[in-house]
């Protein structure tokens, strides 16, 4: 196989990681919202938009969940 590709993360992967990491407790929020930009950077694409969104909403912050609802 050598240096071939088997797979490649597509952006639907992406964002399923960051979403699944946004429930754990094991990162801090200061460290899951480093994540989130560095994954999502400047994408305004909806689905970017809505992966922002559900992942701002998992956060145990009562402010966050004011706001967003």
């Amino acid at each position: 196989m050598g240096d071939q590709t088997l797979y490649e993360m597509q952006v639907k992967h992406k964002h399923s990681i960051l979403k699944a990491l946004f429930k754990t407790t094991y990162y801090s929020t200061e460290e899951k919202m480093q994540l989130l930009e560095a994954t999502l950077g400047d994408d305004k694409t909806d689905l970017a938009e809505n992966c922002r969104f559900t992942c701002q909403v998992s956060l145990p912050d009562p402010e966050v969940k004011e706001r967003t609802w």
